[in-house]
């Protein structure tokens, strides 16, 4: 008899059942295209835009991940900060009771692009995977697909990289992981990147270096020296808070970020509130989430508003002008949230020495902010004493780089500035 080959994997010879979703990937590869002669004429298509392919951003779940398809076993994915190539977390997909299933996200794509696709993957137990890629129609309906890789049986982090083109034909791409069988797979770093001649990434503005920053001009930011990282969190961000439309939004850096999580529930979590905290923002950067819509169309009471700390760092434009960008970035709230109130965080005291020169710079650059305030839509706080020992200097225990808070510190933090917060918004 002949053997069947509809829903064949090319696992051990195994057959999966026809409703499994690499049944129809496999079938038909796409050929690699020949590179384009350069020339100025020639318009490269752009590589698809991944999201969240370094799975920084989540809590429980990397976010923009989706389970596609759960079939018999009732595969569980979550976002695992323990077992990582590097950064914080991995995508981990848990297949305890065997069975198959796939994890994945669904992109625009250019007809004809070249590019890479690179990443790392990480096996235990007996699983086996497939990273995959199915190309779509203007129909939404299949028009090809690409195996990208594929492993089974417990290995360690192992390196992938594989070209892709995506037919003339396609408008979208389904991207994601399979799996059967039982064990555990790991996913993390996964880029689409351009081949030259081939195809160019997506258009991303490389800000100037931080201290050629006006402080008072808008611009995009940088996390790990990556323009599109921060790029992507400032638009997961903004459409975070669109949607939730939030009693209180939190806006800032990275204190305003790393809020600890269980203090972050159990004193803003009630009141609907918003953290839209970005690592290493200064005013400049601030600006550029205001006025690419962070807020607009929105009408929360309360903006929580603590920025200012990274612009003291190798800031050529000193506190005057600091404070100005502050005073910008409150006109600039007020100005689409006119019913809203903001409370105006001052800026926590830095360096563990009390002799450092920062020490000094925070005073000043507090004392400037306090005059924005005007008592009614603007409200000023300044808890930095809070932190400080006897001898003015700042334990180990509540910031351990000196600048940054542990549980303790923001312990501190929120005993401090939530009986402000709820004062406000009483009033609201």
């Amino acid at each position: 008899m002949a053997a069947k080959t509809e829903g064949y994997s090319p696992f051990r010879g195994r057959f999966s059942r026809p409703a499994l979703i690499v049944a129809v990937l496999l079938v038909g590869g796409v050929a690699p295209a020949q590179k384009l002669p350069k020339t100025d004429s020639i318009q490269l298509p752009s590589v698809p835009k991944l999201r969240n392919g370094s799975m920084e951003w989540g809590t429980a779940l990397p976010e923009d991940w989706k389970v596609l398809k759960n079939g018999a076993g009732d595969i569980r994915f979550k976002r695992d900060e323990s077992v990582k190539v590097d950064g914080s977390a991995a995508l981990r997909i848990s297949a305890p009771n065997g069975g198959e299933g796939s994890v994945a996200q669904r992109m625009m794509a250019d007809p004809g692009a070249v590019f890479l696709v690179k990443g790392s993957s990480r096996i235990d137990g007996d699983l086996q995977t497939q990273i995959w890629m199915q190309f779509l129609g203007a129909d939404g309906k299949p028009v090809g697909s690409k195996l990208v890789y594929m492993n089974a049986g417990t290995r360690d982090w192992t390196s992938f990289e594989t070209e892709v083109s995506v037919p003339m034909e396609a408008r979208e791409i389904t991207f994601g992981f399979n799996t059967f069988e039982s064990g555990e797979l790991w996913v993390d770093r996964v880029k689409f990147e351009p081949i030259e001649g081939l195809s160019v990434g997506p258009a991303i503005a490389v800000p100037p270096r931080a201290q050629e920053q006006d402080p008072v001009l808008p611009y995009p930011g940088l996390i790990s020296g990556d323009p599109e990282l921060w790029m992507d969190m400032h638009l997961r961000l903004k459409r975070q808070v669109q949607t939730k439309k939030p009693e209180v939004v939190f806006i800032g850096d990275s204190i305003t970020e790393m809020w600890d999580r269980n203090l972050w529930a159990r004193y803003f979590s009630i009141r609907n509130a918003a953290n839209a905290g970005i690592r290493g923002d200064r005013t400049n950067q601030v600006l550029y989430r205001i006025q690419d819509g962070l807020l607009d169309g929105l009408s929360p009471k309360l903006v929580v508003l603590a920025v200012g700390v990274n612009n003291l760092w190798k800031d050529q434009y000193g506190v005057e002008r600091t404070s100005e960008a502050i005073k910008i970035i409150c006109n600039q709230i007020l100005s689409r949230c006119p019913r809203t109130r903001i409370l105006l965080v001052g800026v926590f005291p830095t360096d563990r020495n009390p002799e450092s020169g920062f020490r000094i710079v925070v005073p000043e650059i507090n004392q400037a902010i306090a005059k924005i305030a005007d008592g009614k839509s603007i409200r000023f706080v300044d808890i930095g004493g809070k932190f400080l020992q006897k001898d003015g200097s700042i334990s180990r225990e509540v910031m351990p780089d000196g600048l940054h808070l542990s549980p303790a510190g923001y312990e501190i933090y929120a005993r401090n500035i939530a009986p402000v917060v709820y004062s406000i918004l009483g009033r609201s």
